[in-house]
């Protein structure tokens, strides 16, 4: 998956793009995407991939796949 492909995730999501979210959208889809950001963005972007990696692995014990 592309880094323009969860930007248009998140963007349908949320309105928004940040990096945040889109470390919530990559986490959750399981993409492999570079972090592009860097300093206090690059942070975001790593708390929310573990957010999505989080969510994504408690839909999937529940049998809720994405």
């Amino acid at each position: 998956m592309s880094i323009e492909a969860c930007r248009t995730i998140a963007r349908q999501r949320w309105g928004r793009c940040t990096a945040f979210r889109m470390g919530i959208v990559a986490g959750e889809i399981g993409a492999r995407i570079v972090n592009q950001y860097h300093g206090r963005q690059a942070d975001l972007f790593r708390q929310g991939l573990r957010r999505g990696r989080a969510s994504a692995g408690r839909a999937a014990a529940h049998g809720n796949a994405l």
